[in-house]
């Protein structure tokens, strides 16, 4: 284990470890016997490609040394909601750009919608957009654990969320959206089992979920 935060490592035949941290390339001098770091890491090369907020950029590392990677920088950070109609025409909802999802989950009235967002520490935290508002506003952000598999009531008033942190603390919660107190947990889900998607019923008795399990 090395104390070197970074991720897609590679060995370099000039004696390095090539590395990236988001869409920065660095390497630090590695010694093989030893496997040992050598030094401070360096970066090497910026604006590599990275699809999301969370996932760094990769490159392939030929053995003679010859580096290949996708330009591009932090895309997602660029990404912008639209409304489709049912005669095709575009939209924009807001001017607001950020590290959206693929997934956007609309309040029962049209006005609002709520996603997960990837914070700088690769967390997934909960935030809301109402429609032609500048900036969206965080609702629920749980240090160390991501919240995502968002539901509305059919009020508007609350939202469902599942916290996945890998710990006892992990399950299905309500956030009140009045600023009337903390996420309280409504169902208790152990590690390794996580929660992949949730439904609200109409009438607002019953909430159905669908589970999965971490594998590795």
């Amino acid at each position: 284990v090395l104390d070197q935060p970074g991720h897609s490592a590679q060995y370099s035949p000039t004696g390095h470890l090539v590395f990236t941290r988001r869409s920065t390339l660095l390497a630090v001098p590695f010694d093989l016997r030893r496997l040992e770091i050598r030094g401070e890491p360096v970066a090497i090369a910026d604006g590599l490609r990275c699809e999301d907020g969370y996932s760094p950029a990769g490159f392939i590392l030929s053995r003679d040394g010859t580096l290949a990677h996708l330009p591009g920088g932090i895309v997602a950070e660029r990404r912008r909601l639209i409304v489709v109609d049912g005669r095709g025409r575009v939209s924009e909802w807001s001017a607001e750009r950020a590290f959206y999802h693929a997934r956007v989950y609309s309040d029962p009235g049209g006005g609002r919608i709520a996603f997960s967002l990837t914070n700088a520490r690769g967390i997934d935290e909960i935030w809301i957009s109402e429609r032609g508002k500048p900036s969206a506003q965080r609702v629920v952000a749980v240090p160390g654990a991501d919240c995502g598999a968002l539901a509305w009531s059919p009020d508007g008033k609350q939202i469902a969320f599942a916290r996945t942190g890998g710990d006892e603390n992990d399950g299905v919660y309500l956030q009140p959206l009045d600023g009337e107190g903390p996420p309280r947990r409504i169902c208790k889900e152990t590690p390794p089992t996580f929660i992949s998607q949730l439904s609200w019923s109409p009438d607002g008795r019953l909430i159905a979920y669908g589970t999965g399990r971490t594998i590795g």
